[in-house]
C-alpha cells in the first residue's frame, strides 16, 4: 500500500514537507534546547497534572505499554514538552 492510496495522506505530508522546507539547523538545535529547557522545568509537574506517575521515558512507550489508559496524559506530555517547542522554533526561524 503507498502512501498514494489513502485519501487524506498525500495532502498532509504535502503540507508537513512544505512547513518543515527551508528550516535552518539553528531552529531544530533551538527547539531542542528548548524541549530540554520546558522538560527540566516543568516536566514533573506537568507529567503529575497529566495524571502521570513520573516524566515518561522513551516518549512514554514503556508507561503506555504497561498501563494504556494513560495514552491521553502522555500524548499530551510529547506534544506539549517535545512537539510545541519545535513547531514555535520552525515559526519564528524560518
Amino acid at each position: 500500500m503507498h502512501a498514494s492510496d489513502t485519501h487524506d495522506s498525500p495532502g498532509l505530508w504535502r503540507r508537513l514537507s512544505a512547513f518543515f522546507a527551508g528550516v535552518p539547523f539553528l531552529a531544530w538545535i533551538l527547539a531542542a534546547c528548548c524541549a530540554v529547557f520546558l522538560e527540566r522545568a516543568v516536566g514533573l509537574d506537568l507529567a503529575h497534572a497529566l495524571g502521570l506517575p513520573k516524566v515518561p521515558v522513551l516518549f512514554g512507550l514503556m508507561v503506555v505499554l504497561k498501563t494504556p489508559s494513560l495514552a491521553f496524559g502522555l500524548l499530551a506530555y510529547t506534544t506539549l514538552i517535545y512537539l510545541l517547542p519545535v513547531f514555535v522554533a520552525v515559526k519564528i526561524l524560518r
